[in-house]
């Protein structure tokens, strides 16, 4: 999966120059009853709490819309998408990213325009309409140089897309430059950029180096607390030692992947990973009798101290 950022407090955060005397003041969004929801949404969403996260990022919308606030209502927009995108439903997320982008543009925002366009980019590449994506990419990329910025997040789905097509020497480049631009506490879009790096390895059968890549983008969402991130690097280092042949190293790692899945209620990826887990067995001593103990337990609900309360 490609990964979606969230700038949620983009063009928010920033302190306005007042007149005269050197004073500054605070972007007046920051003092509006959305606000509060915006950084709930981000809260959640950061946990992989993707329902509550809606729940907020609308309750946000709401709140700006009500009062016209347009700076507010595209940044809500722009975060429902990534939602949408998250819990499977593209076609929603699609249409909530265009929105924000228009009402971006009409604003002459070109941050927020970028960002729209790259998470925009990234359902593209999802839904494997390349062209497509190419063309989102390079309206981005144009707008940043107007700009006079480098922006990371479209960078990585540049790369992303040299990966679908095959393109593995400007992928690598593209990963890499996105990875050399990207400041060091902006952990979301390092993590992104390593996860990247990890698939188009897998992509080219290079499965060390591949590992080595998902490590660090897993030491990261660790850092951060991002348990999809978690789960799916998790998962991707436990299927490159599959790969390898080492079959021990590989059920370690989707032991660990599989659990938090079924914690989220993931049911797809528990699937996925039970039935690798199964064929690591085939070649070990494993017993998975805890493991689908806890898997079976939480699939139905039965979890004492959920990470989404």
């Amino acid at each position: 999966m490609i990964r979606v950022l969230f700038p949620i407090l983009l063009g928010v955060m920033f302190l306005i120059g007042a007149c005269g005397g050197g004073d500054v003041k605070r972007d007046p969004i920051l003092t509006h009853p959305g606000h509060k929801h915006l950084q709930k949404g981000v809260g959640w969403y950061q946990h992989g709490c993707f329902h509550k996260a809606l729940e907020a990022f609308t309750k946000a919308h709401e709140l700006f819309t009500a009062t016209d606030r347009l700076h507010g209502v595209a940044m809500s927009l722009n975060n429902i998408g990534n939602v949408y995108r998250y819990i499977g439903d593209t076609r929603s997320a699609l249409l909530f990213y265009q929105e924000a982008y228009a009402i971006y543009s009409q604003l002459e925002n070109k941050a927020g325009a970028i960002q729209a366009l790259s998470n925009k980019a990234a359902i593209l590449i999802q839904k494997n309409r390349l062209d497509d994506a190419t063309a989102t990419i390079q309206k981005a990329k144009t707008l940043a140089q107007s700009f006079g910025i480098v922006v990371p997040q479209v960078l990585n789905n540049q790369g992303v897309l040299f990966t679908r097509q095959k393109q593995y020497a400007n992928a690598e480049s593209t990963l890499k430059q996105a990875l050399n631009t990207t400041a060091h506490p902006n952990l979301p879009t390092r993590a992104t950029s390593f996860s990247a790096l990890g698939n188009l390895m897998t992509a080219q059968e290079k499965y060390t180096q591949a590992i080595e890549f998902y490590t660090q983008a897993l030491a990261i969402d660790q850092e951060i607390g991002f348990h999809p991130g978690i789960a799916d690097n998790l998962n991707a280092i436990g299927n490159a030692y599959y790969q390898i042949q080492q079959y021990d190293q590989a059920a370690a790692y989707l032991q660990r992947s599989v659990k938090i899945y079924a914690l989220f209620g993931n049911t797809k990826q528990v699937s996925q990973a039970l039935q690798r887990l199964e064929a690591c067995a085939q070649h070990s001593d494993l017993d998975l009798a805890v493991t689908h103990h806890f898997v079976e337990k939480w699939l139905k609900g039965e979890v004492l101290e959920h990470p989404c309360p």
